[in-house]
C-alpha cells in the first residue's frame, strides 16, 4: 500500500522502518477497501506515521487516552500554522 500512495522509495522506506508498519499498512488497506480517495488515505497515512513513536503500548495494548495524547501536539501545532 505504501507503494500506491508514495512514489519516492525513500518515502516508502520511512513509512515501513516506523513502528507497526504492518499493522499501518493493513488499516490503509481496509480504508482503500471501503474507498477513500487516494488524498485521504495519504492523509490517514501522515497521521499514522506521525502518531505511531509518541503512543505509549503498556502490555501490549493502545488506550484510547494514548493515542489522544499522541495527537494532541499534533493539533496544537496545525491550529498554530492556520
Amino acid at each position: 500500500m505504501f507503494e500506491i500512495l508514495f512514489k519516492r522509495p525513500t518515502t516508502v522506506a520511512r513509512y515501513r522502518a516506523a513502528p507497526f508498519s504492518k499493522a499501518r499498512e493493513q488499516f490503509l488497506e481496509l480504508c482503500a477497501e471501503k474507498g477513500y480517495s487516494h488524498a485521504m488515505l495519504k492523509k490517514i497515512a501522515w497521521i499514522l506515521y506521525s502518531i505511531t513513536p509518541r503512543i505509549d503500548m503498556k502490555n501490549g495494548k493502545v488506550t484510547a487516552r494514548a493515542i489522544e495524547q499522541a495527537v494532541d501536539p499534533l493539533c496544537q501545532d496545525r491550529c498554530r500554522l492556520n
